[in-house]
C-alpha cells in the first residue's frame, strides 16, 4: 500500500506539470475538483483538458490517467512494464508495456480506481486487468 503518490496533470500549453507526493484524501479532492469542472463550457479544449485531466505514479512506468470527460464517461488508463518473465531473449532487449484503457461511468468507479492503485501492487491490478489468475 502507498502512503502517498506523486501527481502530474496537464497545463494549458499541453506541458506536463509534475507535483508533490499526495495521500488518498488529498488526491481524491484532486479528482473529486477535476470531475466537477468537466460539464463546464471551455473556450478552447486545451483549457479544458488542464482542468479534467490528472495522473498518479508509482514510477516512470508505472501510472493511471484519467480524464473527467463531459456527460456521463470519463477515460481510465493504467500502464506499467510487461514482465519480462517467460519472454524471448529478443522481446527482453525491447520491453513493452502492459496498457489498460477503459471507460468510467461515474466518479464512484474512478474514486474505487483511485483506492485501487494506492491499496494494491500495480502486478495485482495488472493480473485483473488482464484476466489472468
Amino acid at each position: 500500500m502507498a502512503d502517498t503518490l506523486a501527481w502530474y496533470s496537464m497545463d494549458q500549453d499541453m506541458n506536463t506539470v509534475d507535483h508533490p507526493p499526495v495521500s488518498l484524501p488529498e488526491a481524491l479532492e484532486i479528482a473529486k475538483k477535476c470531475f466537477d469542472n468537466r460539464d463546464r463550457k471551455y473556450a478552447q479544449a486545451e483549457q479544458a483538458l488542464a482542468e479534467t485531466f490528472f495522473g498518479l505514479t508509482r514510477d516512470e512506468d508505472t501510472f493511471i490517467e484519467i480524464c473527467a470527460n463531459a456527460g456521463e464517461d470519463s477515460t481510465y488508463k493504467f500502464e506499467m512494464p510487461a514482465s519480462a518473465a517467460g519472454q524471448p531473449w529478443y522481446r527482453k532487449i525491447f520491453m513493452s508495456v502492459f496498457q489498460h484503457e477503459s471507460t468510467l461511468k461515474s466518479w464512484e468507479e474512478a474514486e474505487a480506481k483511485i483506492r485501487e492503485f494506492y491499496a494494491e501492487e500495480p502486478q495485482e491490478i495488472r493480473r485483473r486487468l488482464s484476466g489472468t489468475k
